[in-house]
């Protein structure tokens, strides 16, 4: 399943106008924050999973449970990744949409992070997922003052 790019502009609403973000924008945004979403096409349907990450250049790297979904369908496959996050004065909020195909970390890989992006339980196995950015694109909304 291909994900389709959003549109250029988010539509505005009422006090609260759009402006597109730049690709590094949205990169040093991404790199501020460590949680978002994967969304992937299951083979029961179309799945948005809430994931711990880190970015590493153009690529984000995410970890999960190896017998997961995410663990069985993702890798090989085209995903899309999204973050939203208000602003810190709490007077904007942005998104970041960015899409890729998804691969496992050969174990023992050097992941470029400085840490895994998160910790799991001794006794779950976890595997490591990177997503070498293909497109990456994001829209800032800040409410209006009267």
């Amino acid at each position: 399943m291909m994900f389709a790019k959003p549109s250029e502009s988010m539509p505005e609403s009422p006090g609260w106008p759009a402006e597109k973000l730049d690709a590094a924008t949205c990169r040093h945004l991404l790199a501020q924050e460590h949680e978002g979403r994967v969304s992937y096409d299951s083979g029961r349907g179309h799945r948005a999973v809430q994931v711990h990450y880190d970015l590493s250049g153009d690529t984000i790297v995410f970890s999960t449970a190896d017998y997961s979904d995410v663990a069985r369908y993702v890798p090989g496959q085209h995903v899309a990744f999204d973050l939203e996050s208000i602003s810190d004065d709490e007077q904007g909020r942005w998104k970041i949409h960015l899409t890729g195909v998804a691969e496992p970390v050969p174990p023992g890989d050097d992941l470029d992070i400085g840490h895994d992006p998160e910790k799991w339980p001794d006794a779950v196995q976890a595997m490591s997922v990177r997503v070498q950015v293909d497109h990456i694109s994001g829209t800032r909304t800040r409410q209006r003052r009267p």
